[in-house]
């Protein structure tokens, strides 16, 4: 399991980063996300390993984690100061990246030479 969450450094638009948080996922309070915005716990988090991809229709994988990568572009864009974790250890943009990029390559690696 590999579990990516996110802090976001408090700021006078918490409100932009709440409607951009619940747009990607519905599944925490407003109210919560502020609460923790304020509190610098973790306001989201993101397993790279489920299969909620799978529910969606015409999606990868890798089109699942993009779309994360998306979501926390457009985090940054609004002005959030994004503190990115895996697995509790800090992480890089950078380094999230090249993790989906390995996870991909072993998808098409598996893909090509099934036995």
């Amino acid at each position: 399991m590999s579990i990516v969450q996110i802090k976001i450094k408090k700021d006078d638009k918490a409100i932009a980063y709440i409607k951009i948080i619940r747009e990607f996922d519905s599944s925490v309070p407003m109210g919560e996300i502020k609460k923790r915005i304020e509190q610098n716990d973790y306001v989201h988090e993101f397993d790279l390993d489920a299969r909620d991809w799978i529910y969606l229709e015409n999606m990868t994988e890798y089109q699942w984690h993009q779309r994360y990568l998306a979501f926390l572009k457009k985090l940054e864009a609004a002005g959030a100061k994004l503190e990115i974790y895996r697995d509790g250890k800090p992480e890089t943009m950078k380094s999230l990246k090249d993790k989906i990029r390995f996870i991909k390559e072993i998808y098409d690696d598996c893909e090509k030479y099934p036995d």
